[in-house]
Order: C-alpha cells, then structure tokens, then sequence
C-alpha cells in the first residue's frame, strides 16, 4: 500500500513538473514570437516616434540569444533618413552592460545597406553598448521611397530604442525610375530640373541596388546647332565623381563629357548635326548625391583656316591662320605625314620632301571640331640638259630628234616646252622633233615649266 501511494505521489510530480515544463516552452515560445524572428513578422512602426527593441529580463543568471528582430518602416520620397539607436544603463546587477545592435535592410530585406560613419569609413551595424551611461549612435542613409526593415540584436537581458526621421529631398523629374534609356524621362530645353544618384532601393533583377544613372530625352529640331548643359552637385567631393554626356548618333560629344568632382558645378556644349532625339546620360553617384541641370540652345562653335589647299617646293613655308568661334579654347596643330611636311604651334607648315599632308588645326578639348588645309609639296626642278651637247646638223627636209633630260629624277613637274630661233629654218614639236626646211642656222631651246631651267642645241639646216 505504501508502495502503490509514493509510487503515485512520483507520477504526480512527474506530470507536474511536465506541465510547468510545457508552460516555460509555451511562455518562451511566445517571447521568441515576440522578437519577430523573420521579415514576414517585422510589425510597422512611425517615422519620429520611438520604438523598442529587445527585452528586459532583469532576474535571468545566463544571457541566452534570442536571434534577431525585425520592424519595419515606410518613407514616401526620396529621403535624408537619420536612424538613432538609444540604450539605457545596465540596472541588473548580474550583468555589466546593456547593449544594442541594429542593420538597415533594402525594401526586399535581402539586402544591407551601409553608411558613412563619423570618420568617413563605411559601416554596416550601429553598434551601441552602455556601461552605466546613457548612449546613442545616429546614423544617415539617403533612400528611395519604399518600406525598409530594421534587423535588431540583443541579449536576453538587453534592450534599446530606435527613432527614425527622414527629410524629403528633390526628385527626379517624373520620379523614379529612368534608369535605362527605354526609361528616359522628356525634358524641355531652357528648363530647371533636379535629381538624384546614388540612394538606395533601386530595384535590379531580383535584387535591390543603388541608382547610378539618370537618363533624360531631348527632341532637337533643327540641325547643325548646339546644346549647352549648365551642371550642378550638392556638395564636392574628392572620391566620388557625376558625369553627365550626351548620346546619340549625330552628336560630336564636343567636349565629351562633363565630369564633377571637386567642383559643384560646370559647363559643356556639344555640337549637333542632325536634328533627333538624344539622350542625356548622367551617371556616377556610387555614393548619394543631388544634381540639377539645365540645357540651353546655343550657337554651334567652330573653326576655319585661311586656306583648304596649298602647293609649297621643297624646303619653303606656308603660314597658315585659323579663325575660331564660340569658344575660346587654343587650337593645335598636327601634320598627318611629318615626313613630307611639319607644322608650329602657330600654323607654320614647313616642306620637307615631294607628297602630301594633311595639315589639321583642332580645337583643344573640342572633340572633332577641327579644319584641314591639304598641302602639296612639290620637288623643284634643278637642270636639264640635251642630248646633242651642243650641236645637231641636217639636211634640208629632213628631221632629226632632241631629248631633255630633267634632274633630279623626281622633280615633280618635268614638263618641257620646247622652242625655235627661226621656224622658217626648223621647227619642233612638243617632243622634241626637228623639221629642216630650209638652209641656215637656228637655236632650239628646251625650258623646263618648273623652275624656267634651259637647255640649247644649235641646228645647222643643209643642202
């Protein structure tokens, strides 16, 4: 009997202790719940109001992790978002610190996002650990408009609070997104407009990305005519750089691009040839930045020389002058065969030996905008001489035949023309063939066209 009721008082110790068991799963299942483990469970909470994170658990003897948690938030615009991470002194006597750690994840929760700290370095957690003080820790983000999530971390035994704040910043014309060209937002020449690079929650793929390109779309109606873009940024900075170019089939990129980087603000204009529709690209910003820009229409510049083509001998000079408009960039020269002729700085050519060059004189960080003078240089002719030394005899009605021989053997022009004393003695033809016609004495002369140079052969006309 004995037996049979300790045996009963264990089993109903057992099922007490199962019960009470079964409580503390329950009691702690409902705390995990509470710490909302997953995305899916992160609970809203208000822009400017203060919301906890962790839990307090004054009497525990052991810090047991308890993973993560999660809430959320929303901003409607492109934003300056401030996120502040509060924690109180440590009141438990068993533990020495309070701490508190949180991330800030893409609109999809897959992604983290970083920050600049005070020191300029980039940080992923805003880490904050009390030991008897009160501390906090603010860290800024610039995002797109959509719903971000906080991923929380503490001890059991810790906890912390968390305000976040955001302030609306300028948006892209038309807003987000014109990240592609098929996006390109239309603007209008001689407007104002504003936008942003770099902030975060640009969605690419599957994945969440920062906004590194802006593309805008200009009709220009007329050809050969230009475009001015007057640029702006926020704030320089020396590591991160915007560029802004246009693109399109018929534009000569006078110029290029613009790029800012210790400057907040510049100028480009880029020459237009065909009228169309063109697209202008700005790109960069791998850290936030805001820009503005307008594009004006402008007087295409350009640029003249004062000759198209010229003829210069061997070993002379040709100065050549060009004219430029619209900008006031130096010009440079170039020769493209340096061999047969070579140009200053100033437009000096100079011939060197027989051939042609091209003599080019462009517009310094001008792209294509140049002019060309074609240049011809020719090789002198230096003698000529005969093949009757001195003298050729002949009788009456016949010929006889005379050659000039030209020096040097690539003078450019070699022309002969040839003459007689006295046609009604003999003649010559233009290849140097004689004709006696009657008795006497004449003097034919061979004159080269380049250089008058002469050669003489005294004909003697016999019976």
């Amino acid at each position: 009997m004995k037996t049979t009721k300790i045996f009963a008082i264990i089993l109903s110790l057992v099922m007490v202790m199962t019960i009470l068991s079964m409580s503390a799963s329950a009691a702690r299942l409902e705390y995990l719940e509470y710490f909302n483990n997953q995305p899916n469970q992160a609970p809203s909470f208000n822009l400017n109001q203060e919301t906890e994170f962790g839990a307090a658990q004054p009497n525990e003897d052991d810090i047991i992790d308890l993973g993560y948690q999660w809430k959320k938030f929303t901003i409607p615009s492109i934003s300056i978002v401030s996120v502040k991470v509060r924690v109180n002194p440590q009141t438990n006597n068993n533990f020495s610190h309070n701490d508190l750690s949180i991330l800030l994840f893409a609109p999809n929760a897959s992604a983290s996002i970083s920050y600049r700290d005070a020191l300029g370095n980039t940080a992923s957690y805003i880490e904050v650990d009390s030991t008897g003080v009160i501390l906090e820790k603010t860290a800024n983000y610039r995002l797109l408009p959509g719903t971000y999530y906080l991923r929380g971390h503490s001890y059991w035994n810790g906890w912390g609070f968390v305000t976040v704040t955001a302030k609306a910043q300028p948006n892209d014309p038309g807003g987000e997104p014109n990240d592609t060209v098929m996006q390109a937002k239309p603007i209008n020449i001689g407007t104002q407009y504003q936008g942003t690079l770099g902030y975060y929650g640009k969605l690419k793929g599957n994945e969440y990305d920062r906004d590194s390109e802006d593309h805008y779309k200009i009709n220009v109606t007329q050809n050969n005519t230009a475009v001015k873009l007057t640029f702006g940024r926020d704030q320089p900075n020396a590591e991160i750089s915007i560029s802004a170019a246009l693109e399109g089939q018929n534009v000569s990129l006078w110029g290029d691009r613009l790029s800012l980087q210790t400057s907040t603000s510049g100028t480009i204009t880029w020459n237009i040839t065909q009228s169309g529709t063109y697209i202008l690209r700005i790109y960069g910003g791998w850290e936030p930045v805001n820009y503005s820009f307008k594009l004006d229409r402008v007087t295409p510049p350009s640029i003249t020389v004062n000759r198209t083509k010229a003829t210069i001998a061997r070993g002379k000079s040709l100065q050549l002058k060009s004219t430029v408009k619209g900008i006031a960039n130096r010009v440079t020269w170039s020769s493209s065969n340096t061999a047969v002729a070579t140009v200053s700085a100033n437009g000096k050519v100079t011939a060197k030996r027989a051939g042609t060059a091209w003599i080019t004189a462009t517009v310094q960080g001008g792209g294509n905008l140049s002019a060309t003078t074609v240049v011809t240089v020719t090789q002198s002719v230096t003698g000529v001489k005969m093949n009757k030394k001195m003298s050729l005899s002949l009788r009456k009605k016949r010929i006889g035949f005379l050659k000039a021989t030209v020096s040097p053997n690539n003078a450019t022009d070699k022309r002969i023309t040839w003459k007689s004393s006295n046609k009604r003695i003999a003649t010559v033809n233009k290849s140097g063939t004689v004709t006696a016609r009657r008795t006497g004495r004449v003097t034919i002369t061979a004159t080269t066209r380049n250089s008058k140079k002469v050669a003489r052969c005294i004909v003697t006309v016999r019976k």
